[in-house]
This record gives C-alpha cells, structure tokens and sequence, in this order.
C-alpha cells in the first residue's frame, strides 16, 4: 500500500529550530573553521538546499537502519513541512512510503499490543495545552486505525534511537559545512561597491 506519512516525533526528525540539525553555536563554529585570514563572514547561502539534503539523508538513514523491509517495503523523501512559527512544533518530514497494511496493524494492535497501548495512552491523551484528535483508548483506535501513528510506533521502536542522533549531528557538522559561503568582508577591507 502506498501512503504519505509525515512524523509527529521530535526523535524522528528534530527539526531546524534550534535543534542538533541546526542552531547557531553550530554554524558558529563551523564558520569560525572555515574562516581564514581574509575577514570574511559565512552564513547558510542556500537554506532550501541545506534543509533538504539533511531531511534526504535522514530518510535514507532511517530506512536503511530498519532491521527488515516486511512492514516497511520503500520509503522515499517527499517533502519538509515548516511551520509558520515555532511556538508549537517544528518541522517535520513528509514521505512515500510503501507499507504492508495487515502486517503494520499486526505489529501494533497484536505483537506489541500492551506496548502500543501504553503508547497511545502516553503520547495521544489530550492535556493542558495539547488537544489529541486521535483514540487513545487501544479499543476505540482499533476500530478506525490511524496509519500515521502506527508507522510512528514502529519506527521509534525499530530504529537504534542513540545512533541515529548521533547520525544526525554527525551530518549536520558535515552538511552545514558544505553549505556556508562568504558572504560579506570586515569593516577593516572596502567591499568593491564602497571603492
């Protein structure tokens, strides 16, 4: 079955704002590296292209650290979803994914149903602040599964979660790299428009 599957989870893709995938101590430093003699200033020239290469790399990561492809047959980069502002939530990612439904539902509601249970209850329970549209109640959600959640599930508990983050700090330090240009000289040399 074919389906678009965006996370919910920060563990799954942190997003931009000041997370491990960016924040300014990060490209600080790494401008402060890449910085020579001539007083240049580097930032981020081409924010759509370092977004998207890091939301690319991580869907491959994730895919690949899967220990089979029998619920999870493909799963490709689609798109990155930004919020307007980042009072709430954060980015999130958006895949082509090619799942095995029966064998999905098996995995939540049958072989990991206390597991899967007790996550609903943690994760999808309405509180101060936060107003839950989907059952957490393993009974009522079983009667119009949500396939969103249920990839969710089991994403979080196949994938090694300590090395994936480690993964995505590792690539963000080499991704930020690649993607920080000159962008303007010190007061101390003219630009050419001041000559």
């Amino acid at each position: 079955m074919k389906y678009e599957y965006t996370n919910q989870s920060p563990e799954l893709f942190a997003g931009f704002y000041d997370s491990i995938l960016h924040n300014y101590d990060l490209e600080a430093e790494v401008a402060e590296y890449k910085a020579d003699d001539s007083g240049m200033e580097y930032e981020i020239a081409d924010w759509n292209g370092y977004q998207n290469s890091i939301a690319e790399n991580c869907v491959e990561w994730l895919f690949n650290h899967l220990s089979n492809h029998d619920i999870i047959k493909a799963m490709k980069y689609k798109e990155l979803w930004s919020p307007s502002y980042y009072n709430f939530e954060t980015d999130k990612l958006t895949m082509d994914c090619d799942i095995d439904l029966d064998g999905l539902k098996n995995y939540c509601l049958q072989a990991n149903r206390d597991e899967f249970s007790n996550y609903l209850y943690e994760n999808w329970s309405s509180r101060d602040g936060f107003v839950s549209f989907v059952e957490n109640n393993i009974l009522e959600f079983e009667k119009d599964p949500d396939i969103t959640i249920m990839i969710e599930f089991y994403l979080l508990r196949e994938i090694d979660l300590e090395q994936y983050e480690h993964f995505c700090y590792d690539l963000a330090n080499d991704t930020i790299f690649n993607y920080l240009e000159a962008v303007k000289e010190n007061d101390e040399k003219p630009l050419d428009n001041d000559k």
